[in-house]
């Protein structure tokens, strides 16, 4: 099942025109600033968003689609991170049934240890967050 039709709705709605102009903005700003050497004063580029948990998987999938470049979002679980990376697959298109080829949404393995455990993790964890 794909949602990808109503992504226009989103697409065309001015405010998300406006994020979209304020992010190429503040890319903007960033790569000036790193050719000029000011990039150490003025830090990295992050954008933080006060949006509604519903509402993250088709902002995704929107931003999927209009911007050129890599989205990072970070989540507090690693469940949650699987669980947007699969609804924004389904929003974008990516997890339709007729959609072939590699996902470009990756999601950030997460280590099977406890936060404050020093044993080290199984191989196939390491494999997964080198690959992303």
């Amino acid at each position: 099942m794909a949602l990808t039709g109503l992504l226009h709705l989103l697409r065309e709605h001015g405010a998300y025109q406006a994020l979209l102009s304020m992010i190429r903005e503040r890319q903007t700003r960033h790569v000036s600033a790193r050719h000029a050497s000011e990039r150490h004063a003025q830090g990295p580029t992050v954008l933080s968003l006060e949006l509604l948990e519903a509402a993250r998987p088709f902002l995704l999938g929107a931003l999927q689609r209009d911007w050129p470049g890599p989205v990072l979002v970070v989540t507090g679980k690693p469940e949650d991170a699987r669980h947007l990376a699969d609804e924004a697959g389904i929003w974008s298109g990516e997890l339709d049934s007729g959609a072939s080829g590699e996902s470009s949404i990756r999601v950030f393995q997460a280590p099977d240890t406890i936060f404050y455990d020093r044993s080290a993790w199984d191989r196939e964890t390491a494999h997964a967050r080198v690959s992303v």
